[in-house]
């Protein structure tokens, strides 16, 4: 009698708890962003009967059925790819919007990494409080396509034209991390030595040696900008204009919680970061256009940081208002050398250009993934006389395919 009042009651429990899981999934009004992923979250696939079946004879992506004399094709409707695309969207959306979905995620975590003693929990590990994500694979193809890119750059626009062209590559916190604590990773100096081999005509430099996990936020990608003045000064140098600076600055710290996109990954509940960013009289002083909006702004916005904060996107858009403006300029009245530089760069470069305002009355910083070559050729007023510094993540040139072709 009492196993059977147990079994009862246990299959009462589970099904109340499987059918209040699937009412709340139903009902439950679907969220359109995650802020511990920052991103958007997959919302229910509109259906249209007529967008999903078709005649089989009237359209080619539909599989041709024979009737059941075999002879010919009949006139029915079928499913097609795209049922099986919108299944697959459903899908999506059934993961994104799943109750609870960031505690089962934290459990999950905790489990891996503290219970079964894995070494990562989908790809995302950490060390000595960093946290970031494995890349084990070197894809060459990528890398061929960036550097492609950057060559026809150059052939188009700067060849014979440019005054020093130089190409870096920022390795990311796997360079000093992954290996040395057993962790996959592909071999960065062979991505290094691949650039270099495919960019003749560009000077490259080394800023590895510049670098620590220490100069990188300990939950995003990001490298922290009060830690990168060596790698300012190794490219200054190799610029040329190394004297142009006085190398001194004031550290300051924006007044908001700071949570990587790696700490929405790894969801361990770590604890929040602090933005350092660095100024001078120089700095301060300078002008910054935003090419893409028309209109003057911020070296540092402060503004924008709040708002991304409060609509759970990137706060490291502060810096020149984050990477998804085509081109900006930095005007310098203090320095009155007349020598320009241009920086073709991925969000690193953000943080990195006000370093180098200092030494130049004038820096473009131009994102190819946001704008084509031939606009920029436009906007900077050709490349005669100018400096030129190519400068992208490691992450970026081994996934190069958003930059623009043309």
């Amino acid at each position: 009698m009492k196993n059977n009042v147990k079994n009862i009651v246990t299959s009462v429990v589970f099904l109340v708890f499987i059918f209040g899981i699937a009412l709340v999934c139903w009902f439950k009004p679907a969220s359109e962003m995650s802020f511990s992923e920052r991103r958007t979250l997959e919302q229910f696939p509109e259906f249209s009967v007529g967008a999903y079946v078709t005649d089989a004879k009237g359209n080619k992506e539909f599989k041709e059925l024979k009737d059941i004399n075999k002879d010919k094709p009949t006139a029915i409707t079928v499913y097609n790819d795209t049922v099986r695309e919108y299944i697959g969207n459903f899908e999506d959306y059934s993961l994104d919007q799943f109750p609870l979905r960031d505690t089962m995620r934290s459990i999950k975590a905790f489990f891996d990494l503290n219970v079964f003693n894995k070494k990562d929990n989908n790809n995302m590990y950490q060390v000595d409080g960093y946290i970031s994500e494995m890349q084990p694979n070197l894809n060459k193809d990528s890398v061929s396509n960036a550097t492609a890119i950057w060559n026809k750059i150059y052939n188009n626009y700067l060849d014979g034209k440019a005054n020093k062209v130089l190409v870096s590559v920022i390795p990311d916190k796997n360079y000093y991390m992954a290996k040395q604590n057993g962790y996959l990773a592909y071999d960065y100096n062979e991505m290094f030595e691949f650039v270099k081999e495919q960019c003749p005509n560009f000077e490259y430099v080394d800023i590895s040696g510049e670098l620590s996990k220490d100069s990188f936020y300990k939950t995003d990608t990001h490298w922290s900008q009060d830690k990168i003045v060596g790698v300012a000064k190794k490219l200054a140098e190799a610029l040329g204009v190394y004297d142009e600076y006085s190398w001194e600055y004031k550290t300051n710290e924006l007044d908001l919680p700071f949570y990587g996109v790696y700490a929405g990954k790894l969801n361990l509940g770590v604890e929040s970061e602090v933005i350092k960013y660095l100024t001078n009289d120089v700095i301060d002083g300078c002008k910054v256009y935003d090419y893409t909006n028309n209109r003057y702004t911020e070296m540092y916005n402060e503004k924008l940081a709040n708002a991304n904060l409060d609509a759970g996107k990137d706060p490291y858009d502060f810096f020149l208002s984050g990477a998804k403006n085509g081109v900006m300029r930095i005007d310098n009245p203090n320095q009155d050398n007349g020598k320009t530089l241009v920086i073709f760069r991925d969000s690193f470069g953000s943080s990195f250009a006000p370093l180098m305002a200092e030494g130049y009355s004038t820096i473009y910083v131009v994102d190819i993934r946001v704008t084509m070559a031939i606009a920029i050729n436009s906007v900077v007023g050709g490349f005669e006389g100018k400096d030129v510094l190519f400068l992208a993540s490691s992450m970026v040139v081994n996934d190069s395919s958003e930059f623009r072709q043309n």
